[in-house]
């Protein structure tokens, strides 16, 4: 049963420059989805659209049958950057979320520095710590509230290939460990495979779903994977469509 729908999503900016075209998607409970696409094609915009950051020119959203107007706690959203206040602690930073009002036991901050990865560096700054580290501090906070949903404009996309491979790995377990709904953005179709159920493939500018890509690898998956014939299928399918639109 579908639980996040965007339906006959259009969008027109101000200036007359249209983005998006009729996009309709259904993601169902638990479900991993990744979003490829051209630069320029609409994809961070539908994902500010799903997170009613954004209001669409036409169509609606709708979580749970509930339509998506405004921003949510129902709904986390992560962006490239981790934007951590300077002068906060991991720990801190974590815990800001309470500290505006919404609703999370302290514990689970804790619980949440450890899961991502960053037990000792509680108490330390983001100046001290690396792009890799920060991110996680961001991811962490996210998770705190444990929104059903969570949507990601490409999180690791100005790490090195190694920062981003074990971030990766570690957003798969996390996400298949608490069944969150998840929407990533991203440009490496590679990532896409490695992480998502389905891969939704956007035309060039006003983007349209040029197609679906289903991803049939188990899980949990590893980046040793990547060498074998039918992580190599996938990649392809998902490439000729970007080649063909």
């Amino acid at each position: 049963m579908s639980f996040l729908t965007a339906t006959q999503i259009s969008h027109v900016y101000p200036n007359g420059l249209q983005t998006l075209n009729d996009i309709n998607l259904d993601i169902v409970q638990g479900e991993f989805v990744a979003i490829v696409g051209p630069t320029g094609c609409g994809k961070s915009t539908l994902l500010r659209i799903l997170s009613g950051l954004l209001s669409p020119s036409t169509g609606q959203v709708a979580l749970a049958g509930v339509a998506v107007t405004q921003p949510s706690a129902q709904i986390g959203i992560m962006f490239q950057d981790p934007a951590l206040l300077p002068w906060r602690s991991v720990i801190q930073n974590v815990a800001l979320p309470i500290e505006l009002g919404q609703a999370a036991p302290m514990a689970r901050v804790s619980e949440l520095v450890q899961l991502v990865g960053l037990t000792g560096f509680e108490h330390t700054l983001p100046r001290e710590l690396s792009g890799g580290m920060a991110q996680r501090v961001a991811l962490a906070r996210t998770l705190l509230t444990q929104p059903p949903v969570l949507l990601l404009d490409e999180p690791f996309g100005a790490l090195d290939a190694f920062t981003r491979e074990t971030l990766t790995a570690a957003l798969q377990d996390i996400c298949q460990a608490q069944r969150t709904t998840t929407l990533l953005i991203t440009h490496n179709v590679n990532e896409a495979v490695f992480l998502a159920d389905r891969i939704c493939v956007l035309s060039a500018r006003p983007g349209h779903i040029a197609g679906i890509v289903t991803v049939p690898l188990p899980r949990p998956r590893r980046w040793m994977m990547e060498s074998e014939a039918q992580f190599g299928a996938v990649i392809q399918n998902a490439r000729e469509l970007l080649g063909r639109h």
